[in-house]
């Protein structure tokens, strides 16, 4: 890839989706952080440059457990990323604070950025389609990504973005659904920071 690419260094390369869950499992917690350390090493001899983290974690445990081993062993971790699931968009905020609090702990990892890279209302085998695709799902989008930026987070990937099922941005045959329109809005306003008012009568 560093041969082929001409920016490789700004990408994140992350190890592992949710390695405590059983279809992902590559093993125990101790498995999953000599994964990640032998290949950190591989990856680094490729290029020294490489922004490179792990997780994708399911699991809060896992998440805490392989933070300590990197904080005693003195592993990088530049990205450490995880996956929640949220009816209420405060519960992002609450997450994300502990994350930050458990860094905090370990101020040796250095500036550690945090990302979550699987999220949305409740996991769709749960769930009605409306609370992925309707118009409760587009304000939980707006709203979830407005309290996550206010709570530190780097980083978001909303989960998702298209299903033949109903869930998601577009549906069957590509038919936009209101998160399509949320996030269709959101574009439209650019990357500033600017926060809206919204009021109701």
């Amino acid at each position: 890839c560093s041969d082929t690419f001409p920016h490789v260094e700004n990408w994140y390369w992350i190890v592992g989706n949710e390695p405590g869950v059983r279809q992902f499992s590559v093993g125990t917690k101790d498995d999953f952080y000599r994964l990640y350390q032998h290949t950190l090493a591989g990856a680094i001899r490729a290029n020294t440059n490489l922004c490179f983290g792990a997780g994708s974690f399911a699991h809060y445990d896992w998440l805490k457990s392989f933070v300590e081993r990197c904080a005693a062993d003195g592993t990088r971790l530049d990205l450490l990323s995880w996956h929640h699931y949220d009816i209420v968009p405060e519960g992002y905020a609450f997450r994300i604070q502990r994350v930050k609090d458990l860094l905090a702990q370990y101020p040796k990892l250095g500036n550690v950025k945090i990302a979550i890279d699987e999220w949305n209302t409740i996991l769709p085998d749960f769930r009605p389609a409306e609370f992925s695709a309707g118009n409760y799902a587009a304000a939980h989008a707006v709203a979830s990504i407005a309290t996550m930026a206010k709570a530190g987070l780097d980083y978001q990937t909303h989960f998702i973005a298209s299903s033949p099922h109903g869930w998601g941005m577009t549906g069957n045959k590509g038919i936009k659904q209101p998160t399509f329109n949320a996030y269709e809005m959101m574009a439209k306003l650019g990357s500033s920071e600017r926060e809206m008012t919204v009021t109701a009568s």
